[in-house]
């Protein structure tokens, strides 16, 4: 059985929080964990991430692998918490401190670039087939 360490989503819509489970790696994004090591909440400021550091280790002695995402946690709860956006630089001289114009030869952001239109095409309304007239049925002859 692989185990790996990594997170679960938990929280109401729009207002994501996540678990940092031990869970076999076969099992979906929400399946039953082995345990859970930790919570993770991106929505404070600065951002909670709460790790049990003793069981995480112990699970990877076990073998259990982390993502890239729970690596990044740990990192951040060793180094202490983080604040979610950087505090605005305090002004020199109000005209030294104007925000730059982002010049037009970097590529625009995947978000902002400019998609293919898809083409829609349209649900025609349901018709019955055309059928052969026919004489009705008293007038047919037997054969």
């Amino acid at each position: 059985m692989a185990v790996h360490i990594r997170l679960t989503r938990v929280g109401a819509t729009r207002r994501p929080a996540y678990r940092v489970i031990a869970i076999d790696s076969r099992r979906s994004r929400d399946g039953r964990a082995l345990e859970i090591l930790g919570f993770y909440d991106p929505l404070t400021d600065p951002i909670t991430v709460k790790l049990d550091d003793e069981r995480i280790a112990n699970w990877m002695a076990r073998g259990a692998l982390p993502s890239a995402a729970v690596q990044r946690l740990m990192k951040v709860a060793v180094a202490g918490p983080v604040p979610k956006r950087k505090p605005a630089p305090a002004a020199a001289e109000g005209a030294a401190a104007k925000p730059r114009r982002a010049s037009r030869t970097k590529q625009p952001s995947l978000l902002l670039r400019r998609r293919k239109p898809r083409l829609r095409l349209r649900p025609t309304p349901w018709r019955k087939p055309p059928q052969k007239s026919r004489p009705p049925r008293r007038l047919r002859s037997r054969q």
